[in-house]
């Protein structure tokens, strides 16, 4: 009983950083891994983190089109040090306005827009009017996943992997309904009640997008273009 109780405890003392850390996300940077940046209307310098190792690749192809950018390259990291970098405040981004002035750098996600479609979907059919603004997450109520001897509830960056993984777990419980009754909501706001309540969110961890993670492990047997972050990224 107290090997049982090690068990599960090992996961619920995982800090949210930890947790954060399974999740591979994607930027665009040079060969020394810095990011490329972007204007914005507040003349503020934007470096966008994807969610979609599609939406980076686009964004490699096109600024390798640029005399400027044929060092491009997809920069791997965790989830929790690009939560970091998109909390944090503005800092100099060592470029000059057309004033002289030197210009901020902040980080922004960009989420996956596929996502974003389904979470509207899903938010129209509670509320028409209810437009879906963030990273979306989703959990399946009910939908637990287990790790050796450890209930973890997921919560997934992808629709498509929710579903599979409802669909695995009703092959062994086939009382279970076939549709899942799936919640959505945005990531900086759950991260946000995770931090506040760490003992209410103990048991849910992040399950990293199926793709994401085959595309990491791809470049990882390939001699990648790509930089990552030491770091290994698989499936809760």
């Amino acid at each position: 009983m107290v090997f049982l109780q090690l068990l599960v405890l090992n996961f619920q003392k995982k800090s949210i950083s930890q947790k954060l850390s399974q999740v591979p996300v994607f930027a665009v940077t040079n060969a020394t891994g810095q990011p490329y940046l972007a204007n914005n209307s507040n003349g503020e310098q934007i470096g966008l983190i994807f969610f979609s190792q599609e939406d980076a690749l686009l964004m490699l192809k096109s600024m390798q089109k640029t005399h400027q950018a044929l060092e491009a390259r997809i920069y791997i990291m965790g989830l929790d040090k690009a939560y970091r970098m998109v909390t944090s405040n503005a800092s100099p981004s060592g470029i000059k306005g057309n004033l002289g002035q030197e210009l901020k750098m902040i980080f922004r996600f960009y989420p996956d827009q596929k996502q974003v479609k389904y979470a509207n979907n899903l938010k129209k059919s509670l509320n028409p009017m209810d437009r879906f603004k963030g990273v979306p997450v989703f959990i399946a109520d009910g939908l637990t996943i287990r790790k050796g001897r450890e209930e973890i509830v997921p919560i997934f960056l992808t629709k498509e992997d929710l579903e599979e993984s409802w669909s695995t777990m009703c092959k062994h419980n086939p009382d279970q309904p076939i549709r899942p009754v799936i919640r959505v909501s945005s990531l900086l706001e759950l991260i946000l009640k995770m931090e506040n309540a760490p003992k209410e969110f103990e048991t849910f961890g992040f399950f990293p997008p199926s793709e994401s993670v085959d595309f990491v492990q791809r470049e990882n047997r390939n001699s990648p273009s790509a930089r990552m972050i030491p770091g290994v990224f698989q499936k809760i």
